[in-house]
């Protein structure tokens, strides 16, 4: 699902961008990193490009949307768009709305995206970024919700999926399936951070204090909640 292409150093830019999507699930530091060798492997493969932008706008500060956004913007004014695939100009455009200001018209591409590609990772995770910046509960849960019936559960971001959705099902006020959901990814991965969030916030929002801090506590040595 990467979307780099055949080309040389295809292979390379499809691992580096797997690493960034694994890492941008699992909240780790090196994101920014990967995304850098993407494109500095393949520089004309849009889907380096995109992810690029959406790093920009993610971390929230306007001097890193701005930067984010010249660069876009050279790449766009440089590059071929006939030579890209549907999926390619489409996270192409959702990124352009974002960093034009329109974060809700932005969810709602990357969500289109997701109905005719339900596995784009990328598309999946910043859309629940976007719901979660603008505090859209329903799509909290429905965005990876009608996407889950797409994947193995033996995929390895089928966890952080999980978690997720465990936490738009919370927003939502589902607390039963949201335990359920959640407790299932943080079974899988003790330090997933969405799958934490919704159970710490099912089990606050049920008068459930002592089991919501034992869930959030740090495992001796490891950084990991406690289960």
């Amino acid at each position: 699902m990467s979307g780099l292409g055949n080309g040389d150093g295809a292979e390379e830019a499809a691992a580096w961008y797997e690493s960034a999507v694994d890492s941008l699930l699992f909240f780790r530091g090196d994101v920014a990193e990967s995304v850098g060798a993407l494109r500095r492997v393949a520089p004309g493969a849009p889907m380096g490009q995109a992810f690029a932008a959406y790093l920009g706008l993610l971390g929230t500060e306007h001097t890193q949307a701005v930067a984010a956004g010249e660069e876009f913007a050279r790449f766009r004014a440089g590059a071929d768009h006939t030579a890209f695939t549907e999926r390619e100009r489409a996270h192409l455009c959702a990124a352009s709305v974002w960093l034009g200001g329109d974060i809700e018209r932005a969810g709602a591409l990357l969500r289109e995206i997701n109905v005719c590609w339900p596995r784009d990772t990328l598309a999946l995770a910043v859309g629940h970024q976007i719901d979660f910046f603008t505090g859209n509960a329903p799509s909290l849960r429905d965005r990876i919700g009608g996407a889950l019936t797409a994947w193995d559960e033996e995929d390895p971001h089928y966890g952080p999926l999980l978690g997720m959705f465990g936490f738009g099902l919370e927003e939502s006020g589902h607390y039963a399936r949201a335990e359920e959901m959640a407790a299932a990814a943080v079974e899988r991965q003790p330090a997933d951070v969405w799958g934490v969030h919704a159970v710490v916030h099912t089990f606050e929002m049920q008068g459930r204090f002592a089991e919501a801090f034992v869930i959030s506590t740090p495992g001796p040595g490891t950084g990991a909640p406690t289960t």
